[in-house]
C-alpha cells in the first residue's frame, strides 16, 4: 500500500457522454494539483485500455501522488488533506466521492464486487424495483454516524431510442418482419454492404444513413420500409418510436441480478457501524 498517495474515485451520472466526462475529469485534476502536498495527479476516465474493467464515462479515478510529509509546508494530517480535497470537489452536485489508497481500492472491489470499500446488496429482477429500494436503503444509512460516500450503483440511467415493430399494422401494408429490421438496422446503426481488399487485408464496407436523416425521432419516423408489392411506407405507420430511459448496466451475482449501495467509514470503528446500519 502506498501511503503517499490518495486514491481518489468520482462516480458521475451514468447517462453522461465522454465529451462531458473529459471536461469534468480536467476540472477536478486541476482542483487536487492545487493542494501543494500534491507531486502529480493521474486519471483514468472510463474502461482501462486492455478492457478489463467494464465501466463507464461515469466513473473518473484520480491517482494522486503526495510530496514527502517532511516537504510539506502546512502542518496538517493527511486526514485534515482528504477532508480539504473532499470539500474542494463538493462543488459538484450529483457526483459522488471516494478516497481511498490504490492498492487498497482494487481488493475492495475484487471483494465487494462493486467499486466501494463496503457495500449492501439487494437482490431482484425488476430494475426500477431495485432502485427503488436502494434509494430508500440509502437514505436510512446516509444519516449514520461514520458512514460516508453512500452511493447507489445505479443500472438504470442510459438514455434508448426504442423502436416496436407492430405485427397487425405490419400486415395491413404487407411488409415482412425480416425487411423491417434489415432497413431499421442499416439505417440506423449501419450494416456491411460489401468488402474491401488491401493486400491481405480486408475491411468492411458499412452502408448507413448520414447523422441527418437519423438524428431524432421524427427522422427515424419518416425512415422508408419496403412493401411486398413494391411499395414503401414510412416507419412510423408501422411502429411505435419513443425514447425511454434503460438500463445502463446489470450487475449480477451467481446468476442473480441485484443493485449495490456503497458506502466507506470514516472516523469511528466498522462493527458497530455496521451493527447500527443492519438494525435500521
Amino acid at each position: 500500500m502506498n501511503e503517499g498517495a490518495i486514491y481518489v474515485r468520482a462516480t458521475l451520472p451514468n447517462s453522461i457522454n465522454l465529451d462531458e466526462s473529459v471536461r469534468i475529469t480536467q476540472e477536478m485534476k486541476a482542483k487536487l494539483r492545487q493542494f501543494d502536498e500534491v507531486e502529480f495527479v493521474l486519471t483514468q476516465t472510463g474502461r482501462p485500455n486492455d478492457g478489463t474493467d467494464a465501466t463507464g464515462f461515469f466513473n473518473i479515478e484520480f491517482h494522486t501522488e503526495l510530496k514527502p510529509e517532511k516537504e510539506w509546508k502546512r502542518k496538517i494530517s493527511k486526514e485534515e488533506l482528504i477532508s480539504q480535497m473532499q470539500d474542494a470537489l463538493n462543488v459538484y452536485p450529483g457526483i459522488i466521492f471516494a478516497f481511498s489508497q490504490p492498492i487498497q481500492d482494487n481488493v475492495e472491489e475484487y471483494v465487494a464486487g462493486v467499486k466501494s470499500a463496503l457495500v449492501i446488496k439487494i437482490f431482484g429482477n425488476d430494475l426500477y424495483e431495485l432502485e427503488e429500494l436502494a434509494d430508500r436503503t440509502a437514505a436510512t444509512i446516509k444519516d449514520i454516524r461514520g458512514i460516508e460516500g453512500v452511493n447507489v450503483f445505479r443500472s438504470i440511467g442510459l438514455p434508448e431510442l426504442q423502436i416496436k415493430l407492430e405485427e397487425s399494422r405490419m400486415a395491413s401494408y404487407s411488409v415482412s418482419m425480416a425487411d423491417a429490421q434489415a432497413v431499421v438496422e442499416m439505417a440506423i446503426g449501419g450494416k456491411a454492404a460489401s468488402t474491401f481488399y488491401e493486400n491481405e487485408r480486408t475491411f468492411d464496407i458499412m452502408v448507413r444513413f448520414q447523422k441527418d436523416f437519423r438524428d431524432t425521432e421524427d427522422k427515424i419516423g419518416n425512415i422508408l420500409i419496403p412493401t411486398m408489392d413494391g411499395k414503401q411506407v414510412p416507419l412510423k405507420e408501422i411502429a411505435e418510436i419513443s425514447s425511454i430511459t434503460g438500463p445502463a448496466f446489470i450487475y449480477r451475482e451467481g446468476s442473480s441480478r441485484y443493485i449495490g449501495i456503497g458506502f466507506s467509514i470514516r472516523d469511528r470503528d466498522l462493527g458497530s457501524t455496521i451493527a447500527e446500519a443492519q438494525k435500521k
